[in-house]
């Protein structure tokens, strides 16, 4: 447990660290680059966080335990990451914004709980997070 353990927070840091990079760039939430960019920094960056992810994606491949905190967080992040791949599908059958809406809330649930239990909660910013800094002015509407 102990080199999972290890391994995963190797891995995770560079996870949250290459998103934040990533997120942190003036063209993260640009639809179209300014006059003058390629888009080449970013690309790399994203590239980087792409790989960073599915690092951690093989690193949590572990089975189910309830009886292991770690691995059964490993498991839930897992979960939650394929049904939140369902939510446009579930959005455009049936218009069920609900179902998506709570899944996604369920992924950034095991994510955290993953980050926390690994003991990078420091590190780690939710979605949400990393949104209402990008944009302070942003309301929500519940």
């Amino acid at each position: 447990m102990n080199n999972l353990r290890e391994t995963l927070i190797e891995i995770a840091k560079r996870y949250i660290e290459t998103e934040k990079a990533c997120c942190a760039h003036p063209l993260a939430y640009s639809s179209c680059p300014p006059q003058g960019h390629d888009w080449e920094e970013y690309r790399v960056l994203s590239a980087e966080w792409q790989e960073a992810e599915s690092d951690l994606w093989r690193a949590t491949d572990v089975e189910y335990d309830d009886k292991d905190a770690l691995r059964a967080a490993c498991w839930e992040w897992r979960y939650a990451k394929v049904m939140a791949r369902q939510c446009t599908w579930h959005i455009l059958k049936d218009g069920d914004t609900k179902w998506a809406r709570n899944t996604m809330w369920k992924l950034h649930n095991a994510e955290a709980h993953l980050m926390e239990l690994l003991g990078l909660s420091d590190l780690y910013k939710s979605p949400c997070q990393r949104i209402e800094e990008a944009f302070p002015r942003l309301k929500y509407v519940s």
